[in-house]
């Protein structure tokens, strides 16, 4: 006999509220604290509110996600999962408005700023044509193609440089209805996904074999990205019916993956990897570090912010502090090698079919480092989506 575990109602309305809170509540923050960050100072005094604004950023990414579930008894995972993925997407948010890493159409407007702030999607950025620069309103720190007031005259004083606003991509027709209908299909991914793992308590396979774990970290990694997809393709959805384009959150990283640098720089969680780029690894490529260190610096933030993550995700059930570092670390010697070997062997093309193959077995058999202390936290997406039992 064929049953369906019944939905959480009151779980899927909270799930609903705290969306609609944090949405609106880190809009509402993001122009107040654009506000601060016009205001004209002298250089010394802007530091100094810089460093004051920092200290109040780190209260407020630190502290207060603990203090909201102490007080709110954020017991279920589901909901610790969604406060985890807010707090770290305002976290870096936030700080980009400090220290003038933004996306350039962000700033343009309390508008584009509370849209990119509340939006869980980054809005993309218009293009620039050769020799344009974005004129920002608040201070930019790292010079790249933003502009702020004081760099204006230095700016200018080159030839061909023009100041332009800057604004997000206009969405192409029809894309409102192509994001909600990959959002369905992720969802159904989602549902096969849940279906295979929940009944055989997230280990449909055998554990003491490598193979079978490297299977259960695929179908763990497999359910992790389609709720993921699932939802950032709905937030596309309804971005794109307020005219703008959305940046491609994941491109397919469990099936057309080719190489570690790939997996990680071209397909998985591409809003993360932008900021990451955007905040540490070309800002240090400016100051003349080399490739390779901002390649390990972002891996190491990477690894920093996901520790943080986990801390609210797995609040009062615990996780191995340190465990994400390691898969981190592991991940940023496997690309590191990578640009390693294509140097000394760039002529050695293996078919597409092996590259995919072989990025899987460098990958997966650390992946439960990963996913271990998020594993209850996927479970609990049955609670919303119902899952087959069979009696």
């Amino acid at each position: 006999m064929i049953q369906f575990t019944e939905v959480d109602w009151s779980t899927a309305s909270k799930l609903t509220l705290q969306v609609g809170i944090f949405t609106a509540g880190f809009a509402i923050q993001g122009c107040l604290l654009r506000r601060l960050m016009l205001i004209r100072l002298r250089r010394t005094i802007s530091v100094l509110r810089s460093v004051l604004l920092l200290c109040l950023w780190a209260v407020n990414c630190f502290w207060l996600p603990y203090r909201i579930m102490d007080y709110l008894v954020l017991e279920k995972p589901l909901l610790q999962f969604n406060l985890g993925s807010f707090f770290v997407m305002w976290m870096f948010k936030s700080f980009e408005m400090i220290v003038g890493t933004f996306p350039r159409g962000a700033n343009a407007s309390y508008a584009s700023w509370a849209l990119y702030c509340g939006c869980p999607v980054q809005p993309e950025d218009a293009k620039l044509e050769k020799g344009e620069r974005v004129q920002a309103c608040t201070p930019v720190f790292i010079r790249r193609d933003s502009v702020d007031f004081a760099g204006h005259e230095c700016e200018l004083r080159q030839p061909g440089i023009k100041l332009v606003e800057g604004k997000f991509q206009a969405a192409p027709s029809g894309a409102a209805k192509t994001h909600l209908l990959s959002s369905i299909f992720y969802l159904l991914v989602l549902q096969v996904s849940l279906n295979v793992l929940v009944p055989f308590n997230m280990r449909p396979f055998d554990r003491t074999s490598i193979l079978g774990r490297c299977v259960n970290t695929f179908l763990l990694t497999l359910c992790l990205w389609s709720y993921m997809q699932h939802t950032f393709e709905l937030a596309a959805s309804g971005l794109a019916l307020l005219g703008y384009k959305s940046v491609d959150a994941f491109r397919n990283p469990m099936f057309a993956c080719t190489s570690p640098n790939d997996f990680w720089g071209h397909r998985w969680n591409l809003t993360v990897h932008s900021i990451l780029k955007r905040n540490f690894f070309k800002p240090l490529l400016i100051l003349g570090f080399p490739r390779w260190f901002a390649t390990l610096f972002a891996f190491a933030v990477s690894a920093l912010f996901h520790e943080y993550m986990w801390s609210m995700m797995c609040y009062r059930r615990g996780f191995a502090f340190g465990q994400v570092s390691v898969f981190f670390l592991y991940q940023t010697v496997l690309c590191l090698g990578q640009t390693a070997f294509e140097r000394s062997f760039h002529s050695v093309q293996p078919p597409r079919f092996l590259r995919w193959l072989l990025t899987l077995a460098l990958i997966l058999p650390s992946g439960h480092l990963f996913l271990d202390a998020i594993e209850e936290n996927l479970r609990d997406f049955a609670s919303i989506y119902p899952v087959i039992i069979w009696r």
